[in-house]
C-alpha cells in the first residue's frame, strides 16, 4: 500500500510581488525609539490641555540654549545710589513779643483775639489742646492769642505747665505756628499767663512781624 503524503497548502496572503514591495517599504522605515515616543505622546498632552482650557494655539516649548562653557558671566551692575530725602526745615524758635507789642497788649490797645485756660490738665492733655487751640486760631486769623497756665503755687502743683509751655512753643509743631511769646502782664495772668503771636499763613518762618 502506497503512502501518500499530504501536501501543506501555504496559507501566506500576500503574493510574491506584495512581499517583494513589503520589502522595499520596511528598508525605508525607521523605528521609533521610547524616548521619542513618550515625548510625542507628552506633545499630544499639552495640545488638548491647553485646547480644553482656551488657549488658541497649542504650548510651544522653546528650547533652552545651554550656556557655552568658555563664556564668562558677566558681572552685575553696581546698585545705583538711593537720593537721600531732603532734610525738612526747622522752623525758628519764637522770639520774644517786642516791647511796644507788650505795652499795647498790656495796656488793651493792641486786642487779645483768642485764650485758652490750661488749669488742672496734666502735660499730654494740655499740649493736645494747647496745639489744636493754636491751629483753630491761625486759621480763624488771630493774631495774638492769650495761653493761662497758673502760677503753679497750689499745694498740688508745682508749676509743671508754667515750665513747659514756653519749651513747647520752641519745639515742633508748635514753632511753626508762633512767632512770638512773653510772660503775659498782671492784669492778664501776670507770670501764670503768656501772650502768643501768631504766624500769618503766607508768613515764611523767620520772619518778625510787629
Amino acid at each position: 500500500m502506497t503512502e501518500h503524503r499530504k501536501t501543506r497548502k501555504s496559507t501566506h496572503p500576500l503574493s510574491l510581488d506584495d512581499r517583494i514591495l513589503w520589502n522595499k517599504v520596511a528598508r525605508t522605515v525607521n523605528p521609533l525609539d521610547r524616548a521619542r515616543h513618550r515625548q510625542a505622546q507628552q506633545d499630544v498632552w499639552d495640545d488638548w490641555v491647553a485646547g480644553a482650557f482656551g488657549d488658541d494655539e497649542p504650548t510651544q516649548r522653546t528650547p533652552t540654549k545651554p550656556r557655552a562653557a568658555s563664556e564668562p558671566k558677566r558681572p552685575a551692575p553696581p546698585p545705583e545710589p538711593v537720593p537721600s530725602a531732603p532734610r525738612a526745615t526747622r522752623a525758628p524758635s519764637p522770639a520774644p513779643i517786642e516791647q511796644p507789642v507788650y505795652r499795647k497788649l498790656s495796656r488793651g490797645r493792641t486786642p487779645i483775639d483768642a485764650s485758652i485756660d490750661l488749669h488742672n490738665m496734666n502735660q499730654d492733655e494740655a499740649m493736645s489742646q494747647l496745639h489744636r487751640f493754636l491751629v483753630q486760631a491761625r486759621a480763624r486769623e488771630c493774631r495774638h492769642v492769650l495761653v493761662i497756665t497758673g502760677k503753679g503755687r497750689s499745694p498740688h502743683s508745682d508749676g509743671v505747665l508754667r515750665r513747659m509751655v514756653p519749651f513747647w512753643l520752641s519745639r515742633e509743631p508748635f514753632a511753626g505756628l508762633v512767632s512770638g511769646v512773653r510772660s503775659a502782664a498782671r492784669g492778664h495772668g501776670g507770670e501764670g499767663a503768656f501772650y502768643v503771636r501768631l504766624r500769618k499763613p503766607a508768613e515764611p518762618h523767620g520772619h518778625r512781624n510787629r
